[in-house]
């Protein structure tokens, strides 16, 4: 592993960074001559470098809606790159909502992936639907549920989408 090493000079509100080296020999050699007097008011502080290892994660972002009895429905896409996977990327959230004017059920899927774009929204393509057939197929149960985590849940069960 690479390091670096600071040339820092004072303590507390007078502490500063006076130089930077890749050398040690270096380094000791200009802290020596700053500290010339006898002083040992210059030190050096060792870092390593690039310790910190960033991979991006590509997640699909989906959204899709659609209404009862209808076959053309909305689809909408965004793959973008993250930084930290730290976060739950994974995430599914279906509503359906039953109004006396317009029926209809809303899908929102974020996912990582690997590989091939077109594919990997292809493939969200027919997720969607699937969702989309489950969902009027048992809209009666459904349109009931208490909140969109128990209809994502349910769904999730019978539809792979990992």
């Amino acid at each position: 592993m690479k390091e670096v090493y600071v040339v820092t000079y004072g303590t507390y509100s007078d502490y500063g960074i006076d130089c930077i080296f890749t050398d040690l020999e270096k380094a000791n050699k200009y802290v020596k001559l700053q500290n010339n007097g006898g002083s040992d008011d210059y030190r050096i502080e060792t870092y390593p470098l690039d310790q910190v290892v960033i991979d991006s994660v590509k997640i699909i972002k989906v959204y899709a809606e659609k209404e009862l009895n209808n076959d053309d429905y909305k689809f909408k896409y965004e793959i973008v790159d993250v930084i930290n996977e730290d976060f739950n990327i994974n995430r599914t959230r279906v509503s359906v909502k039953d109004y006396s004017h317009k029926k209809s059920s809303n899908i929102t899927l974020r996912r990582k992936f690997k590989g091939d774009e077109i594919g990997i929204v292809n493939k969200y393509k027919k997720v969607v639907e699937d969702y989309f057939f489950k969902i009027e197929s048992n809209w009666d149960i459904y349109k009931s549920y208490e909140g969109e985590e128990s209809i994502s849940a349910d769904l999730e069960k019978d539809i792979n989408i990992i």
